[in-house]
Parts: structure tokens; C-alpha cells; sequence
């Protein structure tokens, strides 16, 4: 039986400084996270174990453990442990702003292509790089996408006497739109989600009326991305 100091060092051996903890399909406050925690010191953790408490029937994941800046494979969780929780399944926004440097050419630096593409394909590359993870992590996030954006609107009725369009700090009419494409979807098969956005990307200039030309006295062209209605959104 170690006494003292000589129990203080080997506990300071053998406990983790910095314990990941997974939650998955579970919504818990900051106030039982914080009893989670209590209830895990003194307890004898390994890398993926499941960890319950049976009080509150809170299921976890024990992922990362480390101990003096190392990886380790299990650990005593004490007083001075530090606990990070990462949620599986958050509720999770996507605000697209869909300004006009969406259909510029982006540079192709950093990649193993010499072909540029547009900057919506650069999203889109994003997509499925992310997608890829959340399928490997086995997470149900709940995603929801929105589409914004603020159109500039030249001609008709602008030089009459209407004054129901609103107008920004030099007088240009405008309106902004936004358009929910996806709500709170949660699938297995991430990937199948990028068809419906990019089909929505493609029919929204239509939907929103821009024109490259003037069309019953009257053009609608997207704005910048710093003219744009961020705020609103």
C-alpha cells in the first residue's frame, strides 16, 4: 500500500491530463456534462470504452487520452483532468452566400490539376472531402443549407416614383433572397446530398430573376460578396 507522497507520484503516473469524450443521438445541458465529468474521477478509463452513467443514462465514448503530451492507451481520470466533449450528432448551418464570385475561375494553386474550376466547384470539392469524414466518424449531424443573396436591380421602376424596393447607402436598388435548400437532413450516405445542392445552385439565378441583359426596361445582377446581405442572412 503506497502512502503520501509515494501514492501522489504514482497516481501522477498512471492518470491522463486530457480525455476526448464522444456523445452521439443525446442532447445534455452544460450543467450534466459538468455532473458527467464528477462522476468520471477516480474511474480507470481505456481509448474506446464506453462510459455510462446510470443516473442520468448518459452514453459517451472515451476517444483520445493523453499524458504529459503523449498518446496513451488508457488513464485515471483525477481532479486535474481535462475533459473535451465532442458532440456526433450537432445541428450544424451552412449560410452560402451566392454573390457573383461564385461563377469566377479560381486560381488552381495548391492543387495536382493544372484545369481551374469555379468557385461553387471549389464548395463542392469541400463537400465531399467533409462528407468523407462524417461518414468515417459515423456521426448523425443534422444539416440544414441555405442559399443568400442580395440582388442590384437597374432600370424600370427605379427612376419612377416607386419606394417599396429598398436601397443601400449610394441609392442602388436591391432586394436579398434566401432560399432553404436543405433542412435538417441526416443521412449514412452523406454524398447524395450533392446532387440536390448543386441543382439548386444551378436553377437559382432563375429563380431569383438575374438577367445578363435588360429585360422589360430592367437588369438584375447578383452583387459582390462584400456588398452582399451577410447581415440579413
Amino acid at each position: 500500500r503506497l502512502e503520501g507522497n509515494e501514492a501522489q507520484k504514482a497516481l501522477k503516473a498512471v492518470s491522463a491530463d486530457f480525455v476526448t469524450v464522444t456523445i452521439k443521438d443525446q442532447f445534455l445541458s452544460r450543467g450534466e456534462l459538468h455532473l458527467f465529468q464528477t462522476a468520471l474521477i477516480g474511474s480507470w478509463i481505456y481509448e474506446g470504452q464506453r462510459l455510462w452513467e446510470p443516473l442520468r443514462g448518459i452514453h459517451a465514448h472515451a476517444r483520445d487520452i493523453r499524458h504529459d503530451g503523449a498518446h496513451a492507451n488508457s488513464g485515471i481520470v483525477t481532479d486535474a483532468t481535462k475533459i473535451a466533449f465532442r458532440s456526433r450528432s450537432s445541428r450544424i448551418f451552412w449560410l452560402v452566400q451566392l454573390s457573383v464570385e461564385m461563377w469566377d475561375f479560381a486560381p488552381p494553386f495548391g492543387k495536382k490539376e493544372s484545369h481551374c474550376e469555379i468557385y461553387f466547384d471549389r464548395f463542392v470539392s469541400f463537400m465531399y472531402g467533409l462528407f468523407q469524414k462524417w461518414k468515417k466518424a459515423e456521426v448523425t449531424h443534422s444539416l440544414t443549407v441555405v442559399f443568400f443573396s442580395r440582388t442590384y436591380i437597374q432600370g424600370g421602376l427605379q427612376h419612377g416614383t416607386d419606394t417599396t424596393r429598398a436601397r443601400d447607402l449610394y441609392g442602388r436598388s436591391y432586394e436579398d433572397h434566401c432560399r432553404v435548400v436543405l433542412e435538417n437532413e441526416t443521412r449514412t450516405d452523406w454524398d447524395k446530398l450533392v446532387v440536390p445542392i448543386k441543382e439548386a445552385f444551378l436553377r437559382y439565378p432563375q429563380e431569383v430573376g438575374w438577367t445578363l441583359s435588360p429585360k422589360n426596361g430592367e437588369t438584375r445582377q447578383p452583387s459582390t460578396a462584400a456588398q452582399g446581405n451577410i447581415l440579413e442572412a
